[in-house]
């Protein structure tokens, strides 16, 4: 896979998309509700497209539940791993503020030209006495090359598709019970990640592999 450098951190340019296994054993894909219900029932690792569309997948990669996530066979290939939280906590420290601007693209987002009120403040101060700024402003986005899609994902009740346009979430490897699991979130609307929160092991995410440094 193509990487990037955060830091001490090499991640993934994009988003994951693979249908197997790192010992080669396909991971089911779950066509329809009722499919992806079964699979969570029964604890089965399973993928799907957002909307259960093929085109979505050369934009946003696959969403996975997190039992695809958490599998022994290994989700990630070889020489990579799905990040824990620390990852993630890493890499928003470096970044300090604005961390989700600096991480997404300026394009597919529900509001391309939006930048946080509070951030474009402190932008505009440090940029004060040159000549764009609106062109500095927009230099911030995607910064660090980890090109963050508004993938949206799979709702844990119901399995409905949503925040396709303004959201991007990724599973961790963290596990916080027998039901749930840790996600990272970026929306449109906030400037910095929000990394914690916890949701039914049940639900499609996105995957963003780092580089496994034994």
């Amino acid at each position: 896979m193509k990487s990037i450098f955060i830091n001490n951190q090499v991640w993934a340019e994009k988003n994951l998309d693979i249908l197997f296994f790192r010992n080669g054993d396909s991971i089911l894909e779950a066509q329809g509700r009722d499919e992806w219900e079964q699979a969570a029932e029964s604890k089965t690792p399973a993928w799907c497209y957002y909307n259960q569309q093929e085109f979505n997948g050369d934009f946003h990669g696959v969403l996975y539940n997190w039992h695809a996530v958490s599998d022994p066979r290994g989700l990630a290939p070889e020489g990579w791993k799905i990040p824990a939280i620390e990852h993630w906590e890493q890499m928003a420290d470096f970044l300090g503020d604005g961390q989700a601007l600096r991480l997404r693209t300026n394009e597919m987002w529900r509001e391309d030209d939006f930048m946080p009120a509070l951030f474009k403040q402190d932008y505009d101060e440090e940029a004060k006495g040159e000549e764009n700024t609106d062109e500095n402003i927009n230099s911030i986005f995607n910064s660090t090359g980890f090109d963050a899609q508004p993938s949206g994902a799979r709702g844990r009740l119901g399995n409905a598709f949503y925040a396709i346009g303004d959201s991007a979430y990724w599973w961790t490897s963290s596990e916080d019970s027998d039901e749930e699991a840790y996600f990272v979130l970026l929306y449109v609307n906030y400037d910095n990640l929000q990394i914690g929160g916890s949701t039914d092991k049940r639900a499609g995410h996105a995957v963003r592999c780092i580089r496994d440094n034994k």
